[in-house]
């Protein structure tokens, strides 16, 4: 309920207008975008994400976090790539909402894809100090054998935490 306060104390203070929208009701006719007055020295011409006929000018994201709560799945992704090229303020932008996804966390786990961003013998070493991630949704052999031991240890399971420094790979 703290949000709500913060709505209030908006509008209260400021008067400033909170609208409460999900991905699907962007989706249908309640948003678009609309070409921002020119700016000096702006490279890009600036668009405003307009809902209702209000400028939106925060675009705080409660939900989106899972690929089922972008039904219809077109029309919204097409209402978040809407917000994401508009000048709203995104919390948190796609970029950011992608990285704290599990599936995100648990590729980027693998040397493979650590090498994509850090030389290939720092991704070697850098995967060497995560916990194994895996889908026990998955049907692979590695997911199933992550599941069964799980199974089996279940009173000695425990999450552990590596100091690492990023002087440690050069970054």
């Amino acid at each position: 309920m703290d949000h709500r306060k913060l709505e209030a104390a908006l509008f209260n203070g400021h008067g400033i207008i909170s609208l409460r929208r999900s991905i699907a009701q962007l989706a249908g006719r309640g948003s678009s975008l609309a070409p921002l007055e020119p700016r000096a020295n702006a490279a890009l011409k600036g668009q405003a994400f307009v809902v209702e006929g209000h400028e939106v000018s925060v675009a705080y994201f409660r939900s989106g976090y899972w690929p089922e709560q972008f039904t219809p799945k077109e029309e919204c992704w097409d209402a978040r790539e809407r917000i994401e090229v508009s000048e709203a303020v995104k919390c948190p932008s796609a970029p950011a909402q992608l990285a704290g996804m599990k599936k995100v966390q648990q590729l980027l786990c693998t040397p493979v894809e650590l090498s994509r961003f850090l030389e290939k013998d720092k991704a070697a070493w850098l995967s060497t100090t995560f916990g194994r991630q895996v889908d026990p949704s998955s049907t692979s052999k590695e997911a199933q054998e992550a599941v069964a031991e799980a199974k089996a240890c279940r009173q000695s399971l425990a999450i552990g935490c590596s100091s690492l420094s990023w002087r440690d790979l050069g970054i």
